[in-house]
């Protein structure tokens, strides 16, 4: 009598943590199901702002308090339907911020910057454009005005890591494997930027923000790391506007340079060692 055993996916539920899978929200199921939500959110969307193009014969783009507050109630709307969800399912259910150490946070200043430029400049020798794409995903970067930086650098870092990690990772993390909470987490994320080259710095990106939840379940830690990250554009347009108008400070970063590839790589690399032995010291779980 042959027996088969089917090879077990990222996706399968672990048996030893099926017990407390019931008291979490969200399982694998309930995380992948808000895509679709997500995309009839992104309809609605498009299809508003067409008519309201369409009306008033403006450019959406060129009106970033309009683009911003439509982000605002899309994400709003899918925060609260998943904290919701999240209440019911865990009444005692309770977010923990706490003031990160200052040598966590001085190493996110390394961290966040080198991997971008590294990943920029990998990409670009793979002729995917992804400065281009960062720049124009924060909205009216070209023109900042006082409510683009109060979105960018405070509101979308709060709702969305709240949303992601918070309440997604979290509940993810109560009833899988550290891995496997993590690589979902992350994929889910990279598949919501649905532009295929920001996908893969949002699958990267959670993949740091899901290992330093995992290992502090502090949420004003993955804010931070999330307000570097929306800030690094920001600087570097802001200060080749004012320093070099000829604009070679972005092709220096986005032009795929070795040398500054490797020192990138170099400085995370070390940058990262350091943060895992100061998490390590912190919470003595290992992935």
């Amino acid at each position: 009598m042959q027996t088969s055993t089917q090879a077990k996916s990222i996706f399968d539920d672990d048996p030893l943590l099926q017990t407390r899978q019931k008291a979490a929200y969200p399982n694998l199921k309930q995380t992948w199901l808000l895509l679709p939500v997500w995309l009839g959110f992104a309809i609605v969307t498009i299809v508003f702002i067409y008519f309201y193009t369409s009306m008033t014969g403006k450019v959406w783009e060129e009106q970033p308090l309009f683009t911003i507050l439509i982000s605002v109630i899309w994400l709003t709307a899918i925060f609260l339907l998943a904290y919701s969800q999240k209440s019911k399912a865990e009444p005692g259910f309770k977010l923990s911020a706490k003031f990160p150490p200052v040598q966590i946070l001085l190493l996110l200043l390394l961290i966040v910057p080198s991997s971008l430029i590294a990943c920029i400049g990998i990409l670009e020798w793979l002729q995917v454009p992804l400065w281009s794409k960062l720049t124009s995903y924060v909205v009216g970067i070209t023109a900042p005005t006082p409510i683009t930086y109060i979105s960018y650098l405070l509101i979308f870092p709060v709702m969305e890591e709240i949303l992601y990690r918070g309440i997604i990772l979290d509940g993810l993390l109560k009833s899988y494997s550290p891995r496997k909470a993590i690589l979902n987490n992350a994929l889910f994320i990279g598949v919501l930027c649905l532009d295929p080259t920001l996908m893969i710095v949002g699958f990267l990106g959670s993949l740091l923000h899901g290992w330093m939840y995992y290992k502090t379940h502090n949420i004003s830690l993955n804010i931070y790391t999330r307000m570097l990250f929306n800030l690094f554009p920001i600087l570097v347009v802001g200060a080749t506007d004012r320093k070099d108008p000829g604009g070679s400070l972005e092709e220096l970063l986005a032009g795929g340079d070795p040398v500054i590839v490797a020192v990138s790589l170099l400085v995370l690399g070390i940058s990262l060692f350091l943060l895992h032995r100061i998490l390590i010291s912190i919470n003595k779980n290992i992935i």
